[in-house]
């Protein structure tokens, strides 16, 4: 599903990714949408690893999952 969604930018930042895209035949909605895709993934990753430095403490508590599903099942 696609949605329209409207911003303000800078025009030097509009007037790069137009001369951009067209220099290397791309849409400029393609081109947002994947930088924008892209800047998540890495937000997401940069989360993941807080997580992983604040739980490493954790870690010698952890047990196998085999063991933990048998718990639960248990």
């Amino acid at each position: 599903m696609k949605a329209t969604y409207a911003l303000r930018i800078d025009a030097r930042v509009r007037d790069k990714v137009r001369a951009f895209c067209t220099a290397h035949g791309i849409k400029q909605g393609f081109f947002v949408e994947q930088a924008l895709r892209e800047h998540l993934e890495q937000e997401d990753l940069t989360d993941d690893l807080k997580d992983f430095k604040r739980l490493r403490s954790q870690e010698a508590l952890a047990i196998e999952l085999t063991d933990y599903v048998a718990r639960r099942r248990g």
